[in-house]
């Protein structure tokens, strides 16, 4: 039985900072439904490790001594193209984000998120979604969009109706599922949209999608909401 089936997900930790690593475990181990499993100090240890294990995410800093966190990322994509990555990271400029999404990260947070958020996030990638945090968010948005511009979508790349809805869903964290349960689709139906979702908007996963969604202005980040896809 799987961790996944347990309803147990299993995580790897890449921080070198002790103090920081060890204050994740606890954080993390005080969710039940969330066990660290391992843990490393810099990228070629985490490579060594993550290629021997199977956690259900891997939460990694991009900051390391020696290898990047980005680096570490792309060599195990090549090797391990199951694992899952979350990058907690104390940068949110919109250089590093969008290099660590297209390195094969699905997910993205700040060290100055709460605990609920970096349980949420791990949670979200772990079953196969994808999260952005919302102060990633307004970075990205802030890239690629100018003082003035109005808010609305730039470039539209003709949406129907039911790919609008699902955008809308997706962005509030229901997964295939359970958007077919609530759009009374098939599930079928629903990967099919979304594979017309990552056409139309050029990309190749729901990290990617939410990123572009919020350029062309699809999605706006706000508050504390969390760009979070399931």
């Amino acid at each position: 039985m799987t961790s996944l089936e347990r309803n147990v997900f299993s995580a790897f930790l890449v921080e070198d900072h002790k103090l920081v690593r060890e204050g994740m475990r606890l954080l993390l181990n005080s969710d039940p439904q969330i066990r660290v499993m391992g843990e490393a100090a810099d990228a070629e240890d985490a490579l060594a490790q993550l290629l021997r294990c199977q956690p259900d995410v891997v939460l990694i800093d991009l900051s390391l001594p020696g290898q990047s966190g980005t680096w570490c990322i792309r060599q195990l994509r090549e090797n391990r193209p199951d694992l899952r990555f979350l990058v907690v990271s104390m940068y949110d400029d919109p250089d590093s984000v969008i290099e660590a999404i297209h390195a094969g990260a699905s997910g993205y947070i700040v060290k100055s998120a709460t605990a609920d958020e970096l349980r949420a996030a791990v949670r979200a990638v772990a079953s196969g979604g994808s999260f952005l945090h919302s102060e990633v968010a307004d970075a990205v948005l802030r890239q690629f969009r100018a003082p003035g511009d109005p808010p609305g979508p730039g470039e539209d790349p003709d949406l129907t109706a039911r790919e609008r809805e699902i955008l809308a869903i997706i962005a509030h964290g229901l997964n295939n599922r359970q958007m077919a349960e609530r759009l009374h689709l098939s599930v079928s139906a629903v990967k099919s949209h979304l594979r017309s979702l990552f056409r139309k908007f050029a990309v190749s996963d729901r990290t990617q999608l939410v990123v572009e969604a919020i350029r062309q202005g699809y999605l706006h980040s706000g508050g504390d909401q969390r760009r979070k896809l399931n």
